[in-house]
């Protein structure tokens, strides 16, 4: 009697495994490149500190005086959220248009109103929107007053991601006309993720992606290697039955 081989490559069945897994590889790392491309061009690598002024949030933070706020809680829960990130307490205020300042006047016109709404508060951070004229076609005019505390976290640098963020949501198309509430919280929200958080980086991504094939790629093949040796057990035991069989069959002629 003859012993015929026993397989144990890889089958078909192992093929589709190992092809899923690097595509599902690629596609976490396609996703993981995508976020950090979404949004405007950010980077920040500064390690910022919260503050702790002592004061708790301040609920009364929006001044809507055009209209513009539909949802008050949506846009303070945006504005929440950047205070519990940064410590600085910000202030929104959406100025009617003002025919007789100029640009001056209107930036003298924030710092009078930081004196006189917050007084000796050094963790404000106060925006101020002066709406342009009715029917004009270019926009009104953003003003801002930050106290000395709130400038730890507020620095040259953080004000310009708070623009990036402004300019990418005011002139872009994922908030509609009667949507501000809802952009003016993302802003505060993105900011404070912006500055409070190191970029990541495409070199940070492709480690994150490197290790991310190895597991999956070790996964794969563990689960082949398993399959393969099940496989060849079972074969070498039906092998060995046919073997045993035949010998029978062979000792039953031969009586």
């Amino acid at each position: 009697y003859g012993r015929s081989s026993v397989s144990g490559g890889v089958d078909s069945a192992n093929s589709v495994y190992i092809i899923f897994g690097i595509i599902l590889a690629i596609f976490l790392v396609t996703a993981m490149f995508s976020m950090i491309t979404a949004g405007p061009d950010i980077s920040n690598n500064k390690n910022r500190t919260k503050i702790s002024s002592g004061y708790n949030f301040m609920n009364d933070c929006v001044y809507d005086e055009i209209d513009w706020i539909d949802s008050t809680s949506t846009l303070r829960n945006g504005m929440e959220y950047f205070y519990d990130k940064t410590g600085v307490q910000p202030v929104i205020i959406l100025h009617e248009y003002e025919p007789t300042m100029s640009k001056a006047q209107m930036e003298d016109n924030t710092v009078a109103l930081y004196d006189e709404m917050f007084g000796s508060r050094e963790d404000i951070f106060l925006y101020v929107y002066y709406d342009s004229a009715p029917n004009a076609s270019e926009d009104g005019y953003d003003t801002w007053c930050i106290g000395m505390q709130a400038m730890s976290v507020m620095d040259d640098d953080a004000l310009d991601i708070f623009w990036q963020w402004l300019d990418y949501y005011w002139y872009g198309n994922t908030y509609a006309s009667g949507e501000e509430d809802e952009m003016f919280a993302a802003i505060y929200t993105d900011t404070a993720n912006s500055i409070m958080e190191k970029s990541t980086t495409g070199l940070d991504v492709a480690f994150v992606g490197f290790i991310a094939v190895i597991v999956i790629v070790a996964g794969i093949t563990i689960v082949v290697l398993v399959k393969a040796k099940h496989k060849r057990k079972k074969e070498e035991a039906e092998e060995t039955a046919r073997i045993l069989n035949a010998d029978i069959n062979t000792l039953s002629s031969s009586s």
